[in-house]
């Protein structure tokens, strides 16, 4: 099947002819419609070369799709070892795997001791693949092969193709899939879910979605959510436990009284007097009372250190105390 056939076109059809049967096959044929990636590709192939009037006065003339395919018998390791000189032919070493993008997802302290589950936007930024063709010049080599007679020797050089620069890859005009573009924004929406306990340094990942395909044989990189707890003007984290750091009177650390503390949903009232005199500093410990623990029954503990504060009658009194 010729090129022409390919495309649903006579061979003596115009520029523009060659443009609208291409615009129809694409969009009948399109992968993303359902069509077949192998047929899909044939027909931007036969665009990239008939739509070019040197590649298509080339392909009239010879019947080859490309300049290389005139020397796949020569063989140029041969070559290289009688005249003892590099020929910088392309090889094809695979695809790359593309880099992870990672993103911050803060939550707050009483977030992150309930759990949390949040539907978040992300835009997917792709290189359109459909916009790349092998270059029908040197056949995706990024060298072309120049033969010249000099009596009875052949002389052959590999030079940088001037079509592709060498990349092997050519860009077709007027891409359906991107507009003309070369990238495409998909905007796409994540359940992201932290679990009860989530932890900064937690993280989730999304397969395949951060950076994406550069080429074809490309794999694309992941997508990291990366948890960040946001410090709280209450409560400490440590751990598993909560620290809470509370100012009292000197009286009030000997003769007690109750406090509020404000866990999350839950207002604690808290009588210090079980604690007898309070010494400054000291870890006094609720048991239960902490952080929730992943995939636990039970919480961590809440720690309570007071700061005791002295008025100039508590120091009078202590001054006066000591020296009885």
């Amino acid at each position: 099947m010729s090129l022409y056939d390919t495309l649903g076109i006579s061979n003596n059809s115009s520029e523009e002819e060659i443009k609208k049967a291409y615009r129809k096959k694409a969009i009948t044929d399109h992968p993303d419609k359902g069509g077949d990636p192998e047929k899909f590709k044939k027909i931007t192939e036969a665009y990239s070369i008939l739509s070019e009037k040197d590649s298509r006065e080339n392909y009239d003339r010879t019947g080859s799709l490309n300049l290389q395919q005139d020397f796949n018998n020569f063989d140029m390791n041969i070559f290289a070892n009688i005249f003892g000189r590099n020929m910088n032919v392309n090889v094809n070493k695979g695809g790359t795997r593309r880099n992870d993008t990672k993103y911050i997802f803060s939550l707050t302290q009483k977030e992150a001791f309930f759990g949390i589950s949040k539907k978040i936007k992300v835009v997917i930024n792709k290189k359109c693949l459909d916009c790349v063709t092998t270059c029908n010049l040197c056949g995706g080599n990024g060298n072309v092969i120049i033969k010249q007679q000099n009596g009875p020797f052949m002389i052959v050089n590999s030079i940088t193709c001037n079509k592709c620069g060498g990349s092997g890859k050519n860009k077709i005009d007027n891409c359906i899939k991107c507009q003309g573009q070369c990238t495409i924004n998909d905007v796409i929406f994540l359940q992201i879910t932290f679990s009860p306990g989530v932890r900064s340094g937690d993280i989730q990942v999304f397969e395949k979605l951060g950076e994406q395909k550069q080429n074809f044989d490309d794999i694309e990189g992941n997508l990291i959510i990366t948890a960040e707890i946001e410090n709280n003007s209450v409560f400490t984290i440590r751990g598993n436990d909560l620290i809470y750091n509370i100012s009292i009177s000197f009286l009030e650390s000997i003769i007690g009284k109750e406090i509020n503390i404000p866990y999350y949903d839950e207002n604690m009232i808290l009588d210090i007097s079980r604690y007898t005199i309070i010494q400054p500093g000291r870890e006094y410990i609720l048991k239960g009372k902490g952080m929730t623990i992943k995939n636990n029954d039970e919480n961590g503990d809440m720690i309570l250190i007071f700061n005791i504060l002295y008025s100039n009658e508590d120091k009078e009194i202590l001054k006066n105390y000591f020296k009885k």
